[in-house]
């Protein structure tokens, strides 16, 4: 039980939101950059459970029907990928761009989606 309360206590951390920029160049108000969340998912196990449900919430919304994209990115996500396959890749992602981490983990999140699992035309 007290998994979970320190679980969504970050969460309702995730939600104060100061400006940073997206990797389309935007300015948005956001919490998480991609420096926050790769030390997440690199760190503890409350750490890399924020990760995964972080990466999943960002995969599920750019799974949503009639979803035309998110911060501009557009991703085809396969079905029944796995939590941690969809980790692995935005964590690779994160390690791979060290001069993008500053930016919104969101946008990060969805174009490390959009690399790996591009959509047809």
């Amino acid at each position: 039980m007290m998994k979970w309360v320190r679980y969504l206590c970050l969460i309702a951390a995730a939600l104060a939101v100061p400006n940073v920029r997206t990797s389309a160049g935007l300015v948005t108000e956001s919490f998480v950059t991609g420096n926050y969340l790769r030390e997440q998912c690199t760190g503890d196990d409350i750490g890399q459970a924020y990760c995964l449900g972080y990466v999943v919430a960002i995969a599920d919304a750019l799974s949503a029907p009639g979803n035309t994209g998110l911060d501009g990115w557009r991703a085809c996500l396969r079905p029944k990928q796995t939590a941690g396959h969809l980790k692995e890749v935005v964590t690779q992602f994160l390690q791979n761009h060290p001069e993008k981490r500053d930016f919104a983990a969101v946008s990060l999140i969805a174009e490390a989606y959009a690399v790996q699992f591009p959509c047809a035309h």
